[in-house]
């Protein structure tokens, strides 16, 4: 065969699927000699051959050795920037995809490339960058306004992503992955109603429901309180996808929070047992175990027969290290704890958890030099400054008292809303409208209550006037409260005051009878609250007697939840009153005193974090 008819040859081969043969022929071609651009042509379809069967090694060299031959080919660039992304080499991808577009400043493909790559990456604004620019090329093109509204959700400015998907809906009201996105968009914006009518919607006209359909339309049933609906979405998920982790995982929130806590992970071992199970899904199995504090059945399944877990991963050394730890076996969790962060990137959470064993074991010292090298990269890790704040207090460092200065917590009883006489009579309208939405019967697995109920999703995006009025009276009392803390000492440097706020996340807590929270931190937070709506009368009289006796029902600040030799008992105790918002940065340990009493006690939580327009 001539040069020219083995290429052909082979390109047919590569495009057939056969890549055996095509290889065979790439091979011959490059053997045989020919052309300087038939050489070129040749070598990087073998390249691209290789990068795509997994051989990156040798399709790295076969691209390299067809731009020695002609450098000027923009999609050998591109195509060699797609094998090193598939290594997880982020600079040479970066690197090539940018000389791709040199090459030819309209090659679309590399644009979407690399705006990909840094989307992937979750460098967002880097990739709005590069959408801009390629915006300058192709104005208009419906590919870049797509990754636009992605990206601007994964920078959580869902306002603006709303925007761009209406305005690509509008374009194309029958595409259906763009009424999908926009419902998706619209729920994390606070607006799980008319995303669920768009996904119901779908639902509907479609002839075969995706996984993906049927999860979002569960998960708005759920934002909404609508557990049973929910829980039939995550079955039916799971039924269609048996592997799809988090159609597990919120069915066994699901199951837990409506009191089955016995059956809440049937889903999860009835794919296990039929063998068919993903390595995911077994990581995510392991994870509820140890969040349902089931730490010796989670030891049990990861050295078990059934487990296609391999302790070459450090989230599983991770996994055994925390279940050792639960066990108090601190010294075992170490070991497996220092095998995680042997082989992982030294921002990766092992490292927190880590330290967490560290200072439980007593090495507070070690633990405070992990979490300060945490805290240098990620100033605003609420979850690090929060166990730094522990380790500081034990070793006396001056610095805690800077970052545990109870000046910094706030109590102020909120404007009357518009429309009410009594900010009593407000409170009373309020709970009886927070009763509808308390639809559980259990605590939440995941979060810290404990005898009680935890409203679904996010409560200020409920379509409700009281909720609305609320929220107003809460954004006065935060800004001053803002302003207040301005005159203070900022407790760590990526503690922001300057810039406006937003909710991120709001929900409802009704404790019963022996009702608490146990200690916690908001991690996903700036400023966290809570608001006090409706208390039992043993709360309201508690503490009469002296300022140490009888704080039942009160919250503390500064005591931790590790098991630790000495204990930290708290520093600082508000007794809760009707109609009083306290504000308190997010890092601080903070619980609930348990009570007797055949009243529940109802709250309205928020976090709130600094936001940029």
């Amino acid at each position: 065969m001539t040069d020219h008819t083995l290429l052909s040859t082979a390109l047919a081969a590569h495009e057939s699927g056969d890549l055996a043969l095509a290889e065979q022929h790439y091979l011959k071609a490059i053997e045989q000699g020919g052309s300087p651009t038939v050489m070129a042509n040749a070598k990087q379809l073998l390249g691209s051959l290789y990068s795509k069967v997994g051989q990156y090694v040798n399709a790295e060299n076969w691209m390299i050795a067809s731009l020695a031959i002609d450098p000027n080919q923009p999609n050998v660039r591109n195509n060699l920037a797609i094998c090193y992304k598939r290594q997880g080499n982020f600079e040479q991808a970066m690197k090539n995809y940018n000389l791709a577009i040199t090459l030819q400043p309209d090659y679309l493909a590399a644009y979407q490339n690399l705006t990909n790559l840094f989307y992937d990456y979750h460098l967002f604004s880097q990739a709005l960058a590069i959408i801009d620019v390629a915006f300058g090329v192709f104005p208009g093109e419906v590919v870049f306004k797509k990754q636009q509204a992605q990206t601007l959700l994964g920078l959580k400015q869902y306002d603006k992503a709303q925007l761009v998907y209406q305005e690509l809906h509008k374009q194309a009201p029958l595409d259906v992955s763009i009424s999908h996105n926009l419902a998706v968009c619209l729920r994390l914006n606070n607006n799980p109603t008319e995303a669920l009518r768009i996904f119901e919607n779908l639902y509907a006209t479609s002839k075969v429901a995706s996984p993906e359909l049927v999860q979002n339309m569960g998960n708005a049933y759920s934002d909404l309180g609508h557990l049973e609906h929910a829980r039939r979405c995550f079955e039916h998920v799971i039924h269609l996808s048996p592997n799809y982790v988090p159609a597990h995982e919120n069915l066994k929130s699901i199951l837990w929070s409506m009191g089955e806590n016995s059956s809440f992970v049937d889903s999860y071992e009835m794919i296990i047992d039929s063998g068919e199970s993903s390595t995911d899904l077994q990581q995510s199995y392991v994870e509820t175990l140890l969040t349902a504090q089931k730490p010796l059945k989670a030891l049990a399944f990861i050295d078990s027969g059934r487990s296609k877990l391999s302790l070459e991963d450090p989230l599983v050394n991770d996994f055994k290290a925390r279940c050792l730890l639960a066990t108090n076996d601190t010294t075992s969790a170490i070991k497996f704890h220092q095998k995680a962060c042997k082989t992982s990137d030294s921002a990766a959470p092992y490292w927190i958890d880590y330290a967490i064993t560290l200072l439980t074991a007593g090495e507070v010292q070690s633990a405070a030099n992990i979490l300060e090298q945490i805290c240098e990269r990620e100033p605003t890790n609420q979850m690090a400054i929060a166990h730094l704040s522990i380790c500081w207090r034990l070793l006396g460092d001056s610095r805690e008292k800077r970052l545990n200065n109870y000046d910094l917590v706030g109590e102020y009883e909120i404007p009357t809303p518009r429309g009410f006489s009594q900010l009593s009579t407000f409170n009373q309208v309020l709970n009886n409208c927070l009763t509808e939405f308390h639809t559980s019967q259990h605590h939440p697995l995941e979060q810290t209550v404990r005898q009680g109920t935890q409203t679904y999703g996010n409560l200020f995006s409920r379509d409700h006037e009281l909720l609305e009025l609320l929220q107003t009276s809460f954004r006065e009392v935060i800004s001053h409260h803002v302003d207040k803390m301005k005159l203070l000492e900022t407790p760590y440097p990526g503690f922001s005051t300057d810039q406006e706020f937003d909710f991120s996340a709001s929900w409802s807590v009704r404790l019963k009878d022996q009702g608490y929270h146990t200690q916690h931190i908001h991690p996903m937070g700036w400023l966290s609250s809570a608001y006090y709506v409706d208390l039992p009368s043993e709360i309201e009289t508690s503490g009469a007697k002296s300022a140490v006796e009888d704080h039942s029902g009160w919250i503390k600040f500064g005591e931790p939840n590790l098991a630790m030799t000495p204990n930290l008992a708290a520093e600082h105790i508000v007794k809760p009153k009707a109609g009083t918002l306290l504000l308190f940065p997010s890092y601080m340990w903070h619980g609930t005193i348990p009570f007797k009493s055949e009243q529940t006690r109802t709250s309205v939580v928020f976090d709130a974090i600094p936001v940029s327009h």
